[in-house]
């Protein structure tokens, strides 16, 4: 933190959820955070909103390194349209195409 306040770098606070993509990720294990199901939507989109009205800047959803599959369109559809705030979307992304 003190290298961080030195550096004056803009800190921009993030909610950042973990989503499950198909195998155990780095984050995961790093973290050891469960991811949320991919299934599970309505408690993504809820967890996002939550962030935002917590005060973050940013919602960042994350698949993570090495994720066997990205995090779904639907997903981020449903959080797109129910935050405020920018969205952040990463890990499993293969290519441009693909998204």
């Amino acid at each position: 933190v003190p290298y961080i306040k030195e550096s004056r770098l803009e800190v921009i606070p993030t909610g950042y959820i973990l989503i499950e993509s198909g195998k155990e990720t780095a984050v995961q294990r790093v973290s050891n955070t469960p991811p949320i199901s991919q299934k599970d939507i309505g408690i993504i989109v809820d967890t996002a909103l939550a962030g935002q009205y917590l005060g973050k800047k940013c919602i960042y959803l994350e698949a993570g390194s090495g994720a066997q599959y990205p995090v779904s369109l639907e997903i981020i559809k449903s959080v797109r349209e129910a935050i405020e705030i920018p969205l952040i979307v990463g890990g499993g992304i293969r290519s441009q195409k693909k998204m």
